[in-house]
């Protein structure tokens, strides 16, 4: 629940860099259907059909700047697959705007919408896209908890590469880093495993894989984090998000025999906080005052009119800082009467809430409030080729200027607000 009440529990990633350009395939110094892949030194030929003139180009790699084969590229009406090296190529019939889907078992799938303007070839385009990782499971033993991380980031003496990936382990709330270790095995979908000791105190981690000799980060860990600990002792169990230091905790309660309204308890880092009761609501209520960033132990407990106690263990985590946002798209003019509205968007603490989060679209006349989703770190709106239904934005948009608001949240209930101005010169179908 936003605004400071916590209710307890039991009551694309968008291509970035230089644009990807489509030509003539004669602009190509090679002759017609050749282009140089730029740094991979590398010459994939491209079939020479004349009905698709212009081509796309690039190149996959981690984020390492390693080539990853094998990845497959669609431009939603053909695919093709990425060399040894990640160079790759798709011929075009026109100049225009192209989705382009990249995705692999080996990596996280990435998507972005390329550029074709046109304008003489710009080769070398190089696509980043990041491996997974993730916790497979944890054990807390006494003082100690061990965990089994997952990854399909290169390991220690695998694929043939003498490069390889470091994994860490971090602590969600201090910040406090520990290295896990390569086991030697992967699960069952391929992916290798680490494991990594942690005391049983840390509750909440976030891990991430690295490349051993830069430190470049090749995973994309923006938001994700995962619970590992038990509900006592100490901060576990569910996560009950907070955008104020002095949060208000609901929390409902019932019974057959009737609950003794006396016996609400709330305790926050060990401390007692008063508790009522809201009528309205249908709730009872405490108080926290002055919470610092980052997790509170919660334990909430409430008796029935026979004596028998039910309790609730969690964490209370205080997020003050809104989503962090990157430059929105269509920056300037779109080609296309179906622009894709995107707006890159990311928050390390709590993530972003794409439900709570919107688009208002306007021409100066009428407005539409549009719900995005939220892939590859970035929230987006894509405006539909075909109409489904009769406002702004629920079909191609006529040539015109139009102005974006973009509502931002993250699950705490933080909010920051951005706004832009772009032209549709293309002609809607009729």
């Amino acid at each position: 629940m936003k605004r400071g009440v916590v209710l307890a529990a039991g009551a694309a990633l968008v291509v970035v860099g230089p644009a990807l350009v489509a030509g003539p395939s004669s602009a190509s110094p090679l002759g017609p259907g050749l282009s140089l892949l730029g740094t991979q030194g590398g010459v994939m030929t491209v079939p020479v059909d004349s009905s698709q003139p212009y081509y796309i180009d690039g190149v996959v790699t981690d984020p390492s700047g390693s080539g990853i084969g094998g990845i497959t590229v669609n431009d939603g009406t053909q695919q093709t697959t990425t060399a040894p090296s990640g160079a790759w190529s798709l011929p075009e019939p026109a100049t225009g705007q192209y989705l382009v889907t990249i995705s692999s078992d080996r990596t996280d799938e990435a998507r972005g919408y390329i550029q074709a303007p046109g304008v003489p070839d710009a080769f070398g385009a190089t696509i980043s896209v990041p491996y997974t990782i993730g916790v497979a499971s944890w054990t807390s033993t006494g003082p100690t908890s061990s965990l089994e991380i997952f990854s399909n980031a290169p390991a220690p003496g695998t694929l043939g590469q003498s490069a390889h990936s470091c994994v860490t382990v971090t602590d969600f709330f201090s910040g406090t880093r520990t290295s896990a270790s390569y086991t030697g095995t992967t699960d069952a979908g391929g992916a290798f495993l680490w494991s990594a000791s942690l005391p049983s105190s840390i509750s909440r981690v976030q891990v991430e894989a690295t490349d051993c000799a830069s430190g470049t980060p090749l995973t994309d860990v923006a938001g994700q984090s995962y619970p590992i600990a038990g509900p006592n002792p100490g901060v576990g169990g569910p996560i009950e998000w907070a955008d104020t230091a002095n949060p208000v905790i609901a929390f409902a309660a019932s019974d057959a025999g009737g609950v003794n309204p006396n016996s609400a308890k709330v305790i926050v880092d060990g401390t007692s906080l008063a508790v009522g009761f809201d009528p309205g609501l249908g709730a009872f209520e405490a108080q926290a005052r002055g919470l610092a960033p980052g997790g509170h132990s919660l334990e909430i407990s409430v008796s029935d009119n026979a004596g028998n106690t039910a309790q609730q263990y969690s964490t209370l985590a205080v997020d003050l800082t809104a989503p962090s946002l990157g430059g929105p798209q269509p920056e300037v003019s779109s080609p296309t009467a179906s622009p894709n509205l995107a707006v890159p968007a990311s928050d390390v603490v709590s993530g972003v809430d794409a439900a709570a989060s919107e688009f208002i679209l306007t021409n100066g006349v009428t407005a539409t409030t549009l719900r995005p989703t939220y892939q590859d770190r970035t929230l987006s709106y894509q405006v539909p080729s075909a109409l489904q239904g009769i406002n702004l934005g629920q079909g191609p948009l006529p040539p015109g200027t139009y102005s974006v608001s973009a509502i931002v949240a993250d699950f705490a209930g933080n909010e920051i607000a951005t706004n832009w101005t772009f032209t549709v010169n293309a002609t809607a179908p009729t």
